[in-house]
């Protein structure tokens, strides 16, 4: 996985791809790759975030910089300004009005820089947490599907290892955890008793 230092979302939901959001990404994509920035900047479509006002719209992580509505004129100028030189296009911003919702939610997020590796939350801020298609176009379930139908459960406690997962507290590793419950020397119907 590439790390990359800023998160471009553009709105595309069906009024925003009405207005032009994909003309809108294919501009950010040329301004993107004319700055020399591809290495470093990563550009997605994002869903509706429930704002109507201002479409199509730009929002940049991580600051969480809200544009709109964007025109592919404007993408060169919003890219240049905000990604190359590294300050906030303030005549391109969206107005704070209407700031609710999931929208609100987006704002908010703190501590989820695209520099991070993330991979459990790796489609946070792309696609709608309450769309379970979006979230199975992006691969949802793939790796579950894989635990269920190819893996031993040991190889499954083993991956969990590698990938040194804790649980809320963080005192005792998952791996661990799960390998108490998968049965040794005693039955799997005591084993599943033991592990409630």
């Amino acid at each position: 996985m590439k790390v990359v230092r800023s998160m471009v979302l553009v709105s595309s939901d069906p009024l925003s791809l009405e207005r032009g959001a994909n003309d809108v990404f294919s501009a950010l994509q040329s301004a993107i790759k004319s700055f020399g920035l591809e290495e470093e900047i990563s550009l997605a479509m994002l869903g509706d975030v429930g704002r109507h006002d201002a479409l199509p719209l730009v929002i940049i992580y991580p600051e969480a910089t809200i544009y709109g509505p964007v025109t592919p004129e404007k993408a060169h100028y919003l890219v240049e300004e905000h990604l190359y030189k590294g300050r906030v296009a303030v005549d391109l911003q969206a107005s704070v009005r209407e700031l609710t919702g999931r929208i609100a939610w987006l704002t908010a997020r703190k501590g989820t820089l695209p520099a991070e590796q993330r991979i459990v939350l790796s489609r946070a801020g792309l696609i709608d947490p309450t769309n379970i298609e979006e979230f199975i176009l992006q691969d949802g379930y793939l790796a579950l599907g894989r635990a269920l139908t190819t893996m031993t459960p040991h190889q499954v406690i083993d991956v969990i290892k590698k990938s040194g997962l804790r649980g809320r507290g963080g005192g005792i590793p998952d791996w661990h955890k799960m390998g108490l419950c998968w049965p040794r020397k005693f039955k799997k119907e005591i084993c599943h008793l033991q592990c409630r």
